[in-house]
């Protein structure tokens, strides 16, 4: 680490907030620059940090998860578009999985956690901050693991693996994410994991899973398949209401196990819903004739 970032550390301590700004500058920087692994060292530094000496859920962590999610997402599309002529770019499925593991230790800091979260964070200048909500914390650092997840399925295809660093790929390959010690975290925190994995956001063309992730995440036991979010809302209910809803994902949830007759608490009923879709499409097929 840089000897300004080393000084400015043992002058304001580790759990100053300037520290972990200056430490996540310095590595987007690096990242603009090419140099991905130096970018990793110091945000999974500050990261540490953050995760040290504050609470659960605290503002500059979750940004910090985020900041590394998306730029992993980026710096991979960038790589393919350069036809893998920029090694500096390349993320390393040893990375996603430590980050992974790191939300799954914030969630269980979480669990554990025995005072009121969010007391520390000062987002808009308040304390505590009027905008961060418990539940809307957990949801961002819920929607990062599911991107680490569809991440991981991407670097495993033959598409990413650069014929000059055979042996380095053939290790990276062996690389699994500990899914189910993620979903046992939102199991004794009541967090609607499915729920949050399948709700379709505008703004992030990648947020829905892919078919086989889903599919890891249905093969732990403790999801639930018909569990209800605060709406009455199953897993299937979040599918039906996206612009396009995904066949794939529909039929993964049938497979395992959904309620075609469950109704949340506006009353819509999820066959009614199916019926409906499968009619617009007919209608659709009759037009274009």
């Amino acid at each position: 680490m840089e000897l300004s970032l080393v000084i400015r550390e043992r002058v304001l301590g580790g759990s100053h907030s300037d520290v972990h700004y200056y430490l996540r500058f310095r590595g987007a920087v690096y990242c603009d620059m090419g140099q991905l692994n130096k970018c990793y060292d110091l945000w999974k530094h500050a990261l540490e940090l953050q995760q040290t000496h504050f609470a659960p859920l605290h503002l500059g962590t979750v940004t910090t998860f985020q900041s590394f999610q998306e730029t992993f997402v980026m710096t991979i599309n960038d790589f393919i578009n350069q036809h893998h002529q920029l090694p500096g770019l390349r993320v390393k499925s040893s990375w996603v999985k430590y980050l992974f593991d790191r939300i799954c230790l914030e969630l269980e800091r979480v669990v554990k956690y025995q005072g009121n979260l969010l007391e520390d964070t000062e987002c808009c200048g308040r304390e505590p901050c009027i905008h961060a909500t418990e539940d809307g914390e957990i949801q961002k650092l819920v929607i990062v693991a599911v991107h680490l997840v569809n991440i991981i399925d991407r670097l495993s295809l033959p598409s990413m693996e650069n014929s000059a660093e055979k042996d380095e790929d053939l290790a990276e390959k062996d690389v699994k994410l500990d899914v189910e010690r993620l979903l046992r975290s939102c199991h004794l925190k009541r967090i609607p994991f499915l729920h949050y994995a399948l709700e379709e956001r505008l703004h992030d063309p990648e947020s829905l899973p892919k078919a086989a992730v889903l599919a890891q995440f249905l093969e732990c036991p403790d999801v639930d398949v018909n569990s209800k979010d605060k709406n009455g809302n199953t897993p299937l209910h979040i599918v039906l209401q996206a612009r396009v809803p995904r066949g794939s994902l529909i039929s993964l949830l049938l497979r395992h196990g959904a309620y075609l007759l469950a109704r949340n608490d506006d009353g819509v009923v999820v066959w009614n819903e199916l019926k409906r879709m499968h009619q617009g499409v007919d209608q659709e097929r009759v037009c274009t004739r």
